[in-house]
């Protein structure tokens, strides 16, 4: 008997969380996450960004790369047009907050080190859209 759309996806829910980009994603990033509520709008908003397609990559929706947000892409992008694309975002985000006049040495540390966890989250995922893209 073929296995359901749902069932398919549940499997690769399972598959994605024992990767390491699984691990990284439900320990540091959700459960990591520090409360941004009322710091910094741009960081937030760029978080809030990316969280969407890490979202659906974690929830096993291996074609996350299109979204309606503002700043979001309008149309799918390949795994690597997605790394540039994220990458960017997370410089630019970065950037604004170092040259922010409100931004404080924790501030500063605080973006540093999400955005080197967004790098890397972004850089665990390409692996599993790629092999997504190559069989799915």
């Amino acid at each position: 008997m073929e296995k359901t759309i749902r069932e398919r996806r549940q499997e690769r829910h399972a598959l994605i969380g024992a990767t390491e980009f699984g691990a990284v994603y439900d320990t540091e990033f959700v459960q990591g996450a520090p409360d941004l509520s009322g710091r910094f709008q741009p960081w937030l908003a760029t978080e809030e960004l990316l969280a969407g397609p890490l979202d659906a990559i974690r929830d096993g929706h291996v074609h996350p790369l299109r979204g309606l947000q503002e700043g979001a892409p309008s149309r799918t992008m390949d795994p690597p047009e997605f790394r540039e694309w994220a990458e960017r975002i997370i410089e630019q985000a970065l950037a604004a907050v170092q040259t922010s006049p409100r931004a404080t040495e924790p501030l500063l540390a605080l973006a540093l080190a999400r955005a080197n966890l967004l790098k890397r989250l972004v850089g665990l995922a390409v692996p599993i859209l790629e092999m997504a893209a190559g069989g799915d």
